[in-house]
């Protein structure tokens, strides 16, 4: 059984927006997408194997993902609530994903399957919180 990371839609970054938007802002947005980015690199990394123990090797990839985001200080009212659905977003991932590795572990291909299929609701929410990140860093 294999599962793909949450392959997060590539935040953008605002770096460009720079003389149009506050510079606050912009530094926050940069910052988060940056650490989103690099973190995501590292959720792909971890995520080669099958079994029970790259489970939860990716699992502890999505915990340092979403403590990374949580440690994050924004002033930005709006990006602030976005990290915290972010990183509310990891813990879900990682949870699920510690789910399928016991269950592998224990042979239960139901519930493995059943834990795999958290991720598409996961994968939407993450696709949803991209969207709006990147909306709201970039102004559209």
């Amino acid at each position: 059984m294999r599962i793909e990371p949450l392959v997060l839609a590539t935040l953008v970054t605002v770096a460009p927006l720079l003389a149009c938007k506050g510079a606050k802002k912009v530094s926050e947005c940069n910052a988060f997408i940056e650490r989103v980015n690099t973190g995501i690199k590292e959720v792909e990394s971890a995520t080669k194997g099958d079994d029970p123990a790259s489970f939860e090797k990716a699992a502890g990839a999505y915990d340092k993902l979403g403590a990374d985001v949580g440690a994050m200080s924004f002033d930005t009212p709006e990006l602030k609530a976005h990290a915290a659905s972010y990183k509310a977003m990891c813990d879900s991932a990682a949870k699920t994903l510690r789910e399928v590795s016991a269950a592998l572990a224990k042979e239960d291909i139901k519930a493995a399957t059943d834990a795999q299929g958290n991720f598409a609701t996961l994968e939407k929410q993450e696709n949803e919180l991209v969207a709006k990140v990147n909306g709201f860093c970039t102004g559209q």
